[in-house]
């Protein structure tokens, strides 16, 4: 069952039993894209010029696959929930490699892809069929207003170029129509002796809502004002396909067809040619046989559903169609379930259809229902997906409800999206000039309902749809997962930025005290970009130049004087970076999982990668006393799917002179960044975990550590690298920038940086630029 909690947002929930991995989803009113692990932590975000419209993939290369909403004025003509009109690619790092458009008055894409095998892309998109056309194909006249019907269509799109796509195979809707109306139409038929067409003439969805639903609809735009208030009998958008998905092995489609209260499969292993005819007619259909005159209303066993789609291969009932009923309109109260169904499918491959009735199966082989039915019910949008230990991962999207619940219906983890929007302009906003498309003009005797979702103070958190991809998955290959502040955290980051005493790229807390630091004029400078995950920087002063990695290119890159070259390749992954009391570098390897040190001669030798005979998990950070002793964190970021063999994170302390290895700190969650004090006496630690804080050590003469406290807490993400100032002075990376703090843990100010700063270091002349790695750029400013 889904545990009753305290209704906050982020991580509420994470049980043992959980599938290990990472969450992506688009809260609906952002333009944002987030990847969090299973502690809600960010551990990548992908920016978009549009809000989703409505779903977004991960690839296995590691690229973000999303649909986008360019506006309303895109098209004079489409105004409905859903609605999309470009989909676009994204590589890991944000870059926008690829854009496809279809918005305009005749067609436009809507609510879900789907990426085939070949690279190519399934695309529902309305196409815009005038009264004068529906009338032709037998739509009753009662039933068409001026805007007409808006049909629905599938493409299949190859991509190539920035921006173009070429549509290699279609299939129609309105090929395979039925009508029982008007005798002389070619399309006339029995409707119950055509199982495989669409009644033109069916009940409309719109027809059953409650006037809460219908209200709520026409805030999200789903349902345009006169639809809201009297013409409830015309509806353009009469089938509202809101989900698509692929079988590779059937070569088939599966659609979800809210309109109808339906899914559809139709035959991908035809030609457009054949898809106009009567091998693209529908194969199989499940969940309200009244829509084909095969039952009642009694029959009908979906509900506005969502996100019908096979279960893959491997996972627990593989083969079976997986859904997300929302429950809207059922005869015995409005709640939601996830329903497995079993396809009836024959040896031949042919779906069993009952003579008498319809297609099977008569009942769910498996449902999910919440204990107290309405605790997640969402009238409209959410999904499901079968995880590889046999739970489900479920998204109840009106509520911004993410959460996974075992076979037998234990909830193990639950996350509320905390991102919060406003609504899209009001359904038919088109260009300046024009107030949206036409339609029957609104009862002008009754005055308008007032909308109370749009009188309510807070906006929706709603989201389309959400993933769990495993630690395994190949998208994760290669890449620096390395978890940083919470979404909620994020959006307190802008809230501060928006509210704080900003000068520029500075807030300042304590502007006498901050003042001393850096000039409120200073600027944040970008000094190079292009890279993966920069880590580790660290200011060779022979030399004048700087070092840094970028962890997943597996270089140590150098900068000098605004040249960007590499200074070392491979370099097993390193992450930080130092100089030893004898100026060689020391570094700390993710690849092999040890300590290493750089000779005068160029040659790299192993200081350590042991403890009591077991692997360190990834030497992540160090600090260097004078005398050459050494301290480094040992946390699980850089481990990703290699065995762990060290239970603990702990921070150590080794004697390179001696080889003497001990551990010093066992109780962080994340170790990470450390630095001592000007006079060696004190170590700082910072913890990226929970919480996230730095604490502060008594340094011994041995090594050891003592009287460990927090000096202070990190408001904004995590801490990450540290460093200490000749004063000594705190400066640490966190989620919006870089925070300083004075010696006794005050916060006296921040520097916004773009990008989410990873490390940092001091150098340049005198010592007074502090470099900023941060993502995919390197970053610069000037201090006093």
């Amino acid at each position: 069952m889904l545990v009753a909690q305290e209704q906050r947002v982020g991580l509420v929930q994470n049980e043992k039993d959980a599938f290990k991995g990472y969450t992506l989803f688009a809260p609906l009113f952002s333009t944002t894209t987030y990847l969090i692990d299973m502690e809600g932590r960010v551990v990548n975000r992908w920016e978009s010029d549009h809000e989703p419209g409505q779903s977004a993939y991960l690839l296995e290369n590691g690229n973000l696959l999303r649909t986008a909403f360019p506006g309303p004025e895109s098209s004079h003509t489409f105004h409905g929930g859903g609605s999309g009109g470009k989909v676009q690619e994204f590589t890991w790092d944000g870059k926008l490699v690829w854009e496809f458009t279809c918005s305009n008055d005749s067609n436009m894409l809507h609510h879900d892809i789907a990426r085939l095998s070949n690279g190519n892309i399934l695309m529902i998109a309305w196409e815009r069929k005038t009264p004068q056309e529906a009338a032709k194909a037998g739509r009753n006249p009662k039933k068409l207003g001026e805007e007409g019907l808006w049909s629905e269509q599938i493409i299949e799109v190859k991509p190539f170029g920035a921006t173009t796509g070429e549509i290699v195979w279609k299939w129609h809707a309105w090929n395979h129509l039925v009508q029982d109306r008007i005798r002389t139409l070619p399309n006339y038929g029995k409707i119950a002796d055509h199982p495989g067409r669409i009644n033109i003439n069916p009940f409309d969805w719109n027809e059953q809502l409650s006037e809460e639903d219908r209200e709520k609809l026409t805030s999200l735009g789903y349902l345009s004002p006169s639809q809201r208030l009297n013409e409830r009998d015309i509806n353009p958008d009469w089938l509202h396909i809101n989900s698509i998905a692929y079988n590779d092995e059937l070569d088939q489609i599966v659609l979800s067809v809210l309109g109808f209260n339906e899914i559809w499969i139709i035959d991908h292993a035809i030609s457009t040619e054949e898809a106009a005819g009567p091998k693209g007619d529908l194969l199989y259909r499940w969940g309200n046989p009244q829509a084909y005159g095969r039952g009642t209303s009694g029959d009908q066993q979906l509900f506005a559903q969502h996100d019908a789609h096979w279960i893959k291969d491997g996972l627990k009932g593989a083969g079976h169609l997986l859904l997300f009923n929302n429950g809207r309109g059922r005869p015995v109260g409005d709640f939601s379930s996830v329903d497995e169904i079993i396809p009836p499918l024959d040896e031949a491959g042919h779906y069993r259809l009952d003579p008498n009735r319809g297609f099977g199966p008569t009942e769910p082989v498996w449902s999910y229902t919440a204990s107290e039915r309405s605790e997640f019910y969402s009238t409209h949008i959410s999904g499901a997906q079968r995880l590889p230990n046999g739970n489900t991962f479920i998204c109840s999207g009106e509520k911004g409800i993410l959460f996974e619940v075992t076979p037998v219906g234990e909830a193990v983890w639950k996350y509320i999206n905390p991102v919060k929007g406003g609504k899209r302009p009001p359904p038919g906003m088109g260009r300046p000039g024009r107030k949206g498309p036409p339609r029957n003009r609104p009862n002008r005797n009754k005055p308008p309902r007032k909308n109370r979702l749009q009188d309510k103070t807070e906006p929706e958190n709603c989201v389309f749809r959400a993933y769990r991809y495993g630690l395994d998955y190949a998208a994760f290959k290669g890449k620096d997962l390395f978890p940083g502040e919470t979404v909620e955290a994020l959006i307190t980051a802008k809230t501060t930025e928006e509210s704080s005493d900003q000068e520029g790229d500075l807030v300042l807390l304590n502007k006498a005290e901050f003042e001393k630091i850096v000039s409120p004029s200073a600027k944040v400078e970008k000094l190079a970009e292009g890279m993966q995950f920069t880590e580790g920087p660290v200011w060779i002063k022979e030399g004048g130049y700087l070092l840094f990695s970028d962890i997943p290119a597996d270089e140590i890159k150098k900068w000098k004087q605004g040249e960007l070259t590499t200074f070392r390749k491979p370099s097993r992954n390193t992450n930080g970076n130092l100089l030893d009391e004898k100026g060689r570098l020391l570094c700390c390897e993710h690849g092999s999982r040890s300590v290493t040190r750089t000779l005068e001669d160029g040659k790299v030798e192993t200081l350590v990668d042991r403890y009591q005979g077991k692997r360190f998990n990834s030497p992540n950070d160090l600090a260097v006393r004078s005398d050459g002793v050494i301290w480094f964190t040992d946390p699980p970021y850089g481990l990703a799917r290699r065995e762990r063999e060290l239970e603990d994170n702990n921070v150590f302390h080794f004697k390179p002179k001696t080889g003497e290895l001990r551990s010093v700190a066992r109780d962080f969650d994340r170790p990470n960044g450390l630095c001592l004090s000007p006079d060696e006496k004190k170590l700082y630690i910072a913890d990226s975990g929970k919480p996230a804080h730095i604490r502060v050590f008594d340094v011994h003469e041995d090594g050891a550590l003592s009287k460990g406290k927090v000096f202070c807490e990190i408001d904004i993400g995590a801490p990450d690298g540290i460093r200490c100032d000749a004063e000594g002075r705190i400066f640490s990376s966190a989620g919006d920038g870089v925070h300083v703090f004075l010696p006794s843990g005050e916060l006296v100010g921040k520097i916004f940086v773009k990008e989410r700063p990873s490390n940092l270091c001091f150098g340049g002349e005198q010592g007074r630029t502090l470099f900023i790695t941060a993502r995919t750029s390197l970053y610069a400013i000037s201090l006093k």
